[in-house]
């Protein structure tokens, strides 16, 4: 038992990855090969038709900025996005993550609460200052002040979020997910048919998120938990932030290398191509639905079943969930280099078909992605936290060293290119971690 509590209090990270695409892989013949549990198989369907639902409405509203508006446009919004997620998750320090796998009810829900508000703000002023102060053009200052105003309002959702999926109520997170995406793609669409302008129509996204967040989030999420020890708030706050610090510096790190070539295109290139490179990765993503819902699904229950030392059931557990990644970014490859070119021009305009190849190069940095995913949920599962902050920051100087000279000799196919190499950088110390862990788990 000692070792195990030494091992809980070494903390960490899961993967938490940015947007979901929709996925036309049926759940059900996946869900008999996960578990026997009616409980388990009841929160994979429900959190897997939320991701669902909202994935497909994000995707639908890069569609309609494609349709409806310039590739400049969806450059400037990539880049919003670009600048503030890796602000945004350093300053959730993870804490719907860390939350989740309380079992113990080490802090209340309030003291997490607390801490997530004073981060947001802290987030908020920065991103703001960034946007104002980067020397960015009006019209992509403005997109990045409205892409971090949405990210201030998700965070608090997410810890919500965080709260219900330590309850295991995944149906109150599905209906949440599937009423932001489904009406601020509603909204968002129906703001540029009307002659909006692109920045209005994100505008529009923040009303709905934040009418969501505050009717349905605040008041659907159960009775709140009692701590296991009480504690002034100073110290409860100083605490949590010692706990859960590695994860958020994690978070940014990774958020950050998928975002390096990014940045480097956007700098060489341009915000058309940056503009291009996003869209195509919105493909990439079509897999995370299913590995995003299937993780969430399966993370609590690893969690119990390493602290229960039942190591033969999360061993059974995060092998399928691996076969499952297999199969899934597998699928993705293949569809990418048979049918990418009709797609892309089927969903989005010829512009975006001329670079089908790139298509191909990014859904198999994907399959290194879902990998990482179940190999990152392990770890968390595990309470072992501080590791991954330095098997991201390895994989930062990797990554930005082999980006600048891809991307300055082969435009987007070498951002492709080095995010491979990333996810690859990362996903492999998780699963040599993983193995030696189960390894010695006697």
């Amino acid at each position: 038992m000692s070792c195990r509590a030494k091992q809980d209090r070494q903390t960490g990270i899961e993967l938490d990855v940015v947007t979901s695409m929709t996925s036309t892989t049926s759940p059900l013949p996946i869900l008999p090969a996960m578990d026997r549990s009616p409980s388990l198989r009841k929160d994979f369907a429900w959190i897997l038709v939320g991701n669902s639902v909202y994935a497909a409405s994000q995707w639908g509203i890069v569609m309609a900025l494609a349709k409806l508006s310039s590739v400049t446009a969806m450059g400037q919004l990539a880049l919003g996005m670009a600048v503030t997620a890796p602000i945004f998750l350093f300053t959730n320090l993870n804490l719907r993550l860390v939350l989740a796998t309380d079992g113990g009810h080490q802090y209340a829900f309030r003291a997490y609460l607390r801490l997530r508000l004073l981060t947001t703000a802290s987030a908020l002023v920065l991103a703001s200052a960034i946007a104002l102060g980067g020397g960015y053009r009006p019209e992509t200052a403005t997109f990045i002040g409205l892409v971090g105003a949405l990210k201030a309002i998700e965070s608090i959702s997410d810890l919500y979020y965080g709260l219900q999926q330590l309850q295991q109520r995944m149906q109150r997170v599905a209906v949440s997910m599937i009423l932001r995406g489904v009406c601020s793609l509603a909204l968002f669409t129906g703001v540029l048919m009307m002659g909006g302008t692109p920045e209005m129509a994100v505008a529009a996204i923040g009303a709905v998120w934040l009418a969501v967040l505050l009717g349905y989030d605040t008041t659907r999420s159960g009775p709140e938990p009692s701590p296991a020890r009480p504690d002034t708030p100073h110290r409860t706050v100083a605490r949590m932030v010692k706990l859960s610090l590695p994860l958020g510096l994690a978070a940014m790190l990774l958020s950050f290398n998928t975002n390096i070539p990014r940045y480097f295109l956007e700098r060489r290139w341009g915000e058309r191509d940056l503009g291009i490179y996003s869209a195509l990765a919105f493909f990439v993503v079509a897999g995370s639905v299913l590995m995003n819902a299937l993780c969430q699904s399966a993370m609590t229950r690893l969690a119990n079943f390493y602290r229960e030392g039942r190591r033969e059931e999360f061993w059974r557990l995060l092998k399928r969930l691996a076969g499952l990644a297999a199969g899934i970014g597998g699928f993705g490859v293949a569809l990418s280099a048979m049918a990418g070119h009709d797609l892309l021009i089927l969903l989005y305009r010829s512009e975006y078909a001329e670079h089908a190849s790139v298509l191909v190069l990014l859904m198999v940095g994907g399959t290194v992605q879902y990998f990482g995913s179940c190999f990152g949920v392990a770890i968390t599962a595990m309470r072992l936290f501080r590791v991954q902050m330095w098997i991201h920051a390895v994989t930062t100087v990797v990554t930005l060293a082999c980006a600048w000279p891809l991307v300055r000799t082969w435009g987007l196919a070498g951002a492709a290119c080095a995010g491979i190499i990333g996810s690859a950088c990362a996903t492999l110390p998780y699963a040599v971690l993983t193995y030696r862990k189960l390894k010695a788990w006697q």
